[in-house]
């Protein structure tokens, strides 16, 4: 067997090629673990769904909650435990609103006619007269009032899974409100039927 031919004089032997610096070898690269797996097909599946969302106008169906973090930190996400808050929308808040105003109104011309009632028929006619709110600034109260309370209850956290509530406390107010007004009223009646002091 004959030794391989010596390298020509002044020629230094090179080393063998090196591999590159963190080069996996051959055979050896590592493989997705389970958890990485499930990972993936969790977020490939949000991101069809979501596609199929944006094509039929629908709301992202995995929306990123965020609540406000204390002492103006900033937001945080909420805890894996905490259920996602619900938007308020003006248009829930509308009914509740024309059902409020309008009984608000009765409650405060009820109150300025039974102290008109004290100073005479000319005060009670007057307040009749004159009491009922601009029918333009009631109007407008109505329509954008609703934006605006929802617009603090989004920014303050409350969650619109509560408008049941706000809508019976709603209800209740107006039938307080009626009460209040027709009491009013049976005061004035008999207040007018109590005969007028005898002369000394």
């Amino acid at each position: 067997m004959e030794n391989p031919p010596p390298n020509p004089p002044g020629v230094a032997s090179s080393p063998p090629p090196a591999s590159p610096s963190g080069s996996v070898p051959v055979g050896a690269a590592p493989k997705s673990t389970d958890a990485q797996r499930a990972r993936w097909r969790e977020k490939n599946k949000r991101a069809y769904l979501r596609r199929q969302a944006r094509a039929k106008g629908e709301p992202d169906p995995f929306p990123d909650p965020v609540v406000v973090a204390e002492s103006g930190a900033g937001p945080v996400a909420p805890s894996p435990g905490d259920p996602p808050a619900v938007p308020w929308d003006s248009s829930v808040l509308e009914p509740l609103f024309r059902s409020i105003v309008p009984e608000v109104e009765k409650l405060d011309i009820a109150a300025l006619k039974a102290k008109a009632a004290t100073l005479g028929e000319e005060m009670v006619r007057t307040v009749e007269r004159d009491a009922a709110w601009n029918p333009v600034a009631k109007t407008t109260l109505i329509s954008t009032a609703p934006a605006v309370v929802a617009q603090t209850l989004n920014s303050i956290g409350i969650s619109a899974t509560h408008a049941p509530a706000l809508a019976l406390l709603g209800a209740i107010g107006a039938i307080l409100t009626g009460r209040q007004i027709l009491a009013a009223k049976l005061d004035e009646l008999a207040k007018a039927q109590q005969p007028a002091p005898s002369a000394p």
